[in-house]
């Protein structure tokens, strides 16, 4: 459970960054207040997966998953095409 949890910390921590970066390099002001909002929404669920993490820790959480390993899969397989898709930060622009 511990590393699924740690999965979520990750994948919205990627979406949190990328969000932020389009929203530092995009002309448009209106997809750069977006963009932002949505980055800021995701650094609320960084926060959110990290005291579940926490509280897994500490013993206050039971492992809910009946198939804990196809749900790991899953996400790391989620993980890896999420992260080949992102684009190259040297070269990231916004253009609307």
């Amino acid at each position: 459970m511990r590393d699924i949890l740690e999965l979520c910390v990750r994948l919205d921590t990627i979406a949190k960054d990328t969000y932020a970066r389009v929203a530092d390099t995009c002309d448009d002001p209106s997809v750069a207040t977006f963009m932002r909002t949505l980055s800021d929404e995701e650094a609320a669920h960084v926060i959110w997966w990290s005291e579940l993490l926490d509280a897994w820790d500490a013993g206050l959480l039971p492992d809910i998953f009946a198939d804990g390993d196809d749900v790991r899969a899953r996400m790391n397989e989620t993980l890896a095409d999420i992260t080949a898709a992102l684009p190259d930060p040297e070269r990231e622009t916004c253009t609307v």
